[in-house]
Formats: structure tokens, sequence, C-alpha cells
């Protein structure tokens, strides 16, 4: 296994097995190392441009895990607007590897209508976050919808874009529709496990699929 991958599983696993204990100091290092550690990964396995979308996702990612744990409520914006940019470059990435398949036509209806229903659930409670917000949601839907159209066997990667959906959903219903028991856990494990599946997937479809430099 390399490094890059036990160091992921083991700040990962102490951090989130340290939930109980934040805020405390330092915790926003011990959250975002595992970030750092795939991006780390993903640039020394993947040298081309695509590596590099996806190496700049991963690294705003770990802005946004930073500046949620700092103070979530004050920094929030910057989080968000942290993740925003990940799910950019997310986006920009699967979209240079896609290729419209009608067998994946499903899947990518799938992932707006589970968008839909999470906007219409959470809307009427944005207050004046509803366009920072309903913004945010349209990014992350059209990643999971580019992620639907990789090409071929990138279901890890779909998994990948599913489970941060499923996270975000989490935070979103959290703090603006009711409280979700267990839900920094909920989230840290979805999210964590959306990453690495994002990562290695993408590493294991770009080196079979001979991905281009350019």
């Amino acid at each position: 296994m390399k490094p890059a991958i036990l160091i992921f599983i083991g700040f990962s696993v102490s951090f989130i097995s340290s939930l109980f204990l934040t805020p405390y100091p330092f915790s926003f290092v011990v959250k975002s190392i595992p970030i750092f550690a795939l991006a780390y990964l993903m640039i020394n396995q993947v040298k081309s441009k695509t590596g590099v979308l996806l190496m700049m996702g991963l690294l705003f990612s770990a802005s946004g895990d930073i500046f949620l744990d700092l103070d979530r409520s004050n920094y929030f914006v910057q989080g968000l607007g942290s993740f925003l940019m990940a799910h950019i470059f997310y986006t920009v990435a699967f979209i240079r590897e896609s290729r419209f398949d009608k067998s994946r036509i499903p899947l990518a209806m799938g992932i707006i209508i589970l968008t839909g229903i999470m906007v219409s659930l959470v809307f009427p409670n944005l207050g004046n976050m509803k366009i920072p917000v309903t913004g945010y949601i349209f990014i992350i839907s059209l990643m999971g919808v580019m992620a639907a159209f990789l090409k071929g066997n990138s279901l890890k990667v779909f998994l990948g874009a599913c489970l941060f959906l499923f996270s975000d959903s989490i935070i979103a219903v959290d703090k603006f529709l009711t409280p979700v028991p267990y839900s920094p856990f909920i989230i840290m494990i979805t999210y964590y496990l959306a990453q690495y599946n994002i990562t290695t997937g993408m590493i294991k479809h770009c080196t079979t699929n001979n991905t281009r430099l350019y």
C-alpha cells in the first residue's frame, strides 16, 4: 500500500475518532492532512492536465476543511466557496474524460432528481443564502452528472460523487432544515470515502485509458 494511502487512512480515522473532542488545538490539521495526502498521490500518479485539475480540486477541498473546522459559523461562506471551486475543478476534469453513453442516462437522471428534491426541501429555509447554496448544489450535481458519463468502467468515481452529494446533503439538512443525529460522523465518513473513491477511481481511469497530457 502506498504511503499516501496509509497517511490518508491513519489521519482520517484519527479525525473521525476525535470528533467527540472537537474543537481542539490544530484539529484542522488532522482533518485536512488526509486530503493533502490524496492530492500528493494524484499528482504523482496522473501526470497530465486532468491530474492537475483533480489535484487542485483536492487542494480546494482541504482549504474548505480548514475553514469549516476553524469556525463553521463565521467561515461557512469561505468553506462553501472553497468546495465550490473544488467541484468546478472536478467537473472540468470529468468533462475532459467523459463520453456520452445512453446507458449512463439513468445514473445522470438519478443525480438530477435527488438534487432537485434536496433544493426543494432546504430552499425555503436558506434566507440570504439562497443564491450561493443553490449555485453550489447546481455545481455539485453537474459534477455528479459528468461522473456518470466518464469513459470506461468508472463506477468507483461515480460512487465517490454520490457520496459527496450525500455528505453535502446531510450538511444542508442539518444546518437549514432539522438536526441530524450523529451528523458530524456521517458527514466525515462519507466525505472521506467520497474523496478516496474519486481519487483512486480517477487514477485507475486515467492510467487505464491513457488520458491525454494536454
